[in-house]
This record gives C-alpha cells, structure tokens and sequence, in this order.
C-alpha cells in the first residue's frame, strides 16, 4: 500500500494540531500536508509549462539577435532551476508543512517576476501592445486556491507579486533598450495585477475558513468526526473514528464558547462543565459491560470539552415503548435483568447512578447478540460517600436533581442521605413504564409528579394496563422498589436480579428471540438512524435531566 508523505511539524495520525499562532493558522494537519504536496507538484507543473512556454513563443516569433535573448534564456534556466529544487525540498519530507507553505509564498512572488520579465521582454523585442494581461493574472488566482495559507500572509504576498509587474517592465526595458508600444499605458498594463491580487486574497480567505470549518469538525483528539447525529443546547453527537484503530465512537461534547454565552451564571457554567467531566470519569471507572464504554475523553485546543463512547445500534426504552406499546413480561424481565448487572458494578464500586429512566436504557445489537441493554448518561453520578457532604446543586435554591417521573422520594425531599436504594426506585419507575407504558404517576407539572412520589401510593401495573398480561409476582417486586422508605425497598440491584430470576416465566426470552424480533421489526440501518437521536437527545442538554427552582420543568411533560 502506497503510504502517504507526512511532515515532522503535522504528522497525522497524533493528536497534535498545528497552532493557530502558526503561519497556516488553525488549519487541520492533513489540510496541511496535502497543501504542501501540492506544493511541490505546482512548483514541478511550473517548471514543466514555463519551459514549454518560452520554447513556443522563441519557435512562433522571430526575434532579432540581441543580448536581450540571452538574459531571457538564463531568467528561464533559474525559474525551471528553482522550481524542481522547490519540488525536490517537498519530496524529501526534511522540512515541516508549515515552513514550506511560507517558502512557498516567497517561490509565488519569485514565480509572478520570472513570467513578468518573460513577458515584457517578449513585448518590448517585438515592438507589440501590452494590451490584456500576462499570464501572471492566472499565476496569481490559481495558487492560493491550490497552496493555501493564512489569508493575511497571502494578501502581502499577492501584492508583492502583483509590484513585480513594473519591476519586470524596467527589468526588461532596461535590458532591451527598447522602447515601449505607443499604445501602452501604465496605469491600463498594470492595474489589472492588483486586481488579481485582490481575488488571490478573497479566494484565499475562502479557502481558510473552509479549512478551519474542516478542522472545527473532524479534529477530537485522536477521532476524526465523521458526521453529525444529534445537537442539543451546548453541544453536539458526532460519529466518530479513531484515526489509527478506525473503530466507530459517538464523540460527544460541549463548546466552551456556547457555555460561555448562555445567559446562566458562570457558577452554573462551571456546574455543567464539572458533569460533564464527572459524566466521563464515572464512566470510566465502570467495567460492566451493560454499561456503555469509555474510549476517550479531553478537551482540544479551543476549550471544547469532548469524549468518545461506544456507538451504539438500536434504540432507547422510552423510545421503543413509545412505539411498539408496553414490553412484554419475558422481554422485560430480560432488559431488567440487565439493567440490574450494570446497577450493582456501579453501587460496588460506590456510585450512584441518580438519573435512572427508560431514556438512559438502551437497546442495541451487540456484536451478535440483540436486545443487548446499555446504560447510559452517567452525568448526574456521585459517590456514596459524598452524600453526607454539601451538594453543590442540592445547595442551590430550590434545584432538585434527577427527572420527575422517575425521581426518588428522599431525593425529592433533599435528603443528605441518599444511597444506591435511589436507583432501586428509579428501577422500580422503569419497570413500571416498560410494562404499562405509563409513568408511575402523572401531573400537569413536575411539580406535581414529584409530590405524589413523596407521598401517593402507586398503583399496580396491572390497574393501569389491562391488556398485557402482568403476573402477581413483578408487581410485587416492581410495587417493593417503589416503597416510600428506603428501607423498606430491595436493598440492592443484585437482590432485585435474584427475584426477576425467581419468575416462573413460562417461555423466557433469549437472544436467539431477540434476533429474530430485530430482523423483523428493526431493520440495521433504521437502527443507526435511532441510536443517533437517542444519544443526542438523552445526553446532550444539560438542563434535560434536572429540576431547577419552583418551576420544575412545567414545559416537559413528567
């Protein structure tokens, strides 16, 4: 396989990106290669066109013997001369991107005056208008759109190669001694290089903001951003590549830039910034495998915070109850089951989950397997035992934290005191939806879901859904999670496991069932399409899965 020439400053394949402070700006790496192999090409493609030009013109005109001819030939041999050697430097792989793409910006100007003193020396032997422009016009249009550069550096240049139209003109009547066509006028011969030089500019502008478009959305470290997912208030879901293992991730971030603008407080900047980190590190520290994985997590060089979990095929709970109707008991108790796995290495390795729902509960093919269950969003975690101390959002007026529908009641309450029996609750209000399709309770506001947690009792499953058969024995388990007293619950996700496996299912779901269900129902492609919007909705707004102040999220349904 043919391998790709990379330069020592901007090596691909490093999560290294050229400084804005450089002289290609923020520009991606491999932009940068790329332009400096093209580069050495244009310079080769210089030499070769240069030397057909002059043996054209020297075999279609007569010219008189002069020394004039001489000079021509020589300012020729150093323009073909230079440019291979330019050509030769690129190849050669000795010199970063950046220092050749400067040098390159001199070789531009040398290259406007070569053609120049070609040209007017042409002109001034033969007697002929200068009338039109000199191909130094396309020289100058075409290269920045070819070899790219810092627009500002790229003005200063084309001007440059515009003034050596006069020099060249003086060069040649000086060497000539001829005089110029009576036709000829300075201002006419020589304003139309500006012009040029003013395109050079625009075009070179263009290009750069492309290319740091490009950068903005490929560059994650070491992933490569492949295409947009999802977008939510301060942020984005990409997927993703790695750029050496090639492996898919959905990267997901938050621009500093976008916090920095919203109308919030910088202490809940700061709040949003430290979940989201905290999301991460908790994620990290988990090795269950119902629980999504961790690949990477930094923040790049304009302040973008960013991490890359595994990329996910299939669909949420919330959303699949939504539209395939309540699940059926088997099914349910199968996904229960391992929600449960990925509760209990959390609740061991001293977390709690806080933010347990159908929406953080997703479905997937997994390798071979389907109806395999991930857990998601871990950006509201926190270790057991700094619930004793001082919550930075619990200290806040009137912020509650969690999701209505499925909040605990000590939670609700406040309570310094809250432990891995939180998640039990919000297991138990999963449950509940997955086999009824209805929240446990309902209100007009979140408001009101949260004080009938605190104090209604539930109904059973079975009074809220009569068309799917509920056995006696899930109620019981499902109206135990949902005690009021923490005590009075299962006291861990291991003994809510051991009552699920207890059922007496009469035809227990499996993965082989499962695959047969997807192949049916839930095409790959339909399911890619679906793991993007669950992923972007469920772990990008960062005000999606709290209540703050009285309000308490009147403009969400529970």
């Amino acid at each position: 396989m043919k391998q790709k020439h990379q330069f020592p400053a901007v090596r691909a394949g490093t999560d290294s990106i050229v400084s804005s402070q450089g002289p290609s700006g923020s520009l991606p790496s491999d932009f940068l290669n790329s332009a400096a192999l093209r580069l050495g090409w244009s310079a080769l493609l210089y030499a070769g066109a240069y030397a057909i030009a002059y043996a054209i013109v020297h075999l279609t005109y007569d010219f008189p013997p002069s020394s004039a001819h001489g000079g021509a030939i020589v300012v020729c041999g150093i323009a073909v001369g230079v440019s291979i050697c330019l050509y030769l430097a690129v190849r050669s792989k000795r010199f970063d991107a950046c220092r050749l793409l400067d040098a390159g910006l001199i070789y531009w100007v040398f290259g406007a005056l070569c053609i120049d003193v070609s040209y007017y020396t042409g002109v001034l032997e033969l007697g002929l208008s200068t009338a039109g422009i000199s191909w130094v016009g396309v020289w100058l249009v075409i290269y920045p759109l070819v070899v790219p550069n810092r627009p500002a550096k790229v003005l200063v240049a084309a001007l440059a190669a515009a003034a050596m139209g006069p020099l060249a003109f003086l060069i040649a009547r000086q060497v000539t001694g001829a005089d110029p066509h009576p036709s000829f006028h300075p201002i006419q011969a020589f304003s139309s290089y500006f012009v040029c030089a003013g395109l050079a500019y625009i075009s070179a502008r263009i290009v750069h903001r492309m290319g740091k478009a490009v950068r903005e959305a490929r560059e994650m470290g070491s992933y490569r951003l492949i295409r947009q997912l999802g977008s939510g208030g301060m942020g984005e879901v990409w997927l993703a590549k790695h750029r050496l293992l090639a492996r898919p991730a959905a990267v997901k971030f938050v621009r500093l830039d976008r916090v920095l603008a919203n109308p919030a407080s910088s202490e809940s900047a700061r709040a949003l910034l430290n979940r989201f980190e905290r999301e991460a590190q908790a994620t990290a520290a988990l090795h269950c495998q119902n629980t999504i994985d961790l690949y990477d997590f930094g923040v790049t060089e304009d302040g973008t915070f960013y991490y890359a979990m595994e990329f996910l095929e299939g669909l949420d709970a919330d959303t699949f109850v939504k539209r395939y109707g309540p699940v059926p008991l088997n099914r349910a108790v199968f996904w229960l089951l391992q929600l449960c796995e990925s509760l209990e290495d959390a609740h061991c390795t001293g977390l709690v989950h806080r933010d347990i729902k159908p929406g953080n509960l997703f479905i997937c093919r997994y390798g071979r397997r389907h109806d395999f269950v991930k857990v998601l969003d871990f950006g509201l975690v926190k270790a057991q035992s700094d619930f004793g101390q001082a919550d930075d959002r619990l200290t806040q007026t009137g912020t509650i934290t969690g999701t209505p529908a499925y909040l605990a009641p000590e939670v609700a309450l406040g309570q310094t005191e809250i432990d891995a029996r939180a998640d039990i609750y919000s297991l138990g209000c999963t449950a509940y939806w997955l086999l009824t399709g209805k929240p446990v309770f309902e209100g007009a506001t979140g408001m009101e879901v949260i004080l009938q947690h605190v104090n209604a009792p539930p109904l059973r499953p079975t009074e809220r859904n009569s068309e799917t058969p509920i056995m006696p024995e899930i109620e019981e388990i499902i109206l135990a999670c949902l005690e009021k007293e923490p005590k009075r619950r299962p006291q861990s996700a291991s003994a809510v496991a051991d009552r699920l496996r207890r059922l007496p299912l009469a035809d227990p779901w499996t993965f082989e069932k499962a695959e047969a269900w997807w192949k049916e129902h839930q095409p790959v492609d339909t399911a890619e399409v679906q793991a993007a919007n669950s992923l972007a909705e469920e772990t990008i707004d960062s005000q999606e899965s709290h209540v703050t102040g009285f309000q308490l999220l009147t403009n969400r349904e529970p």
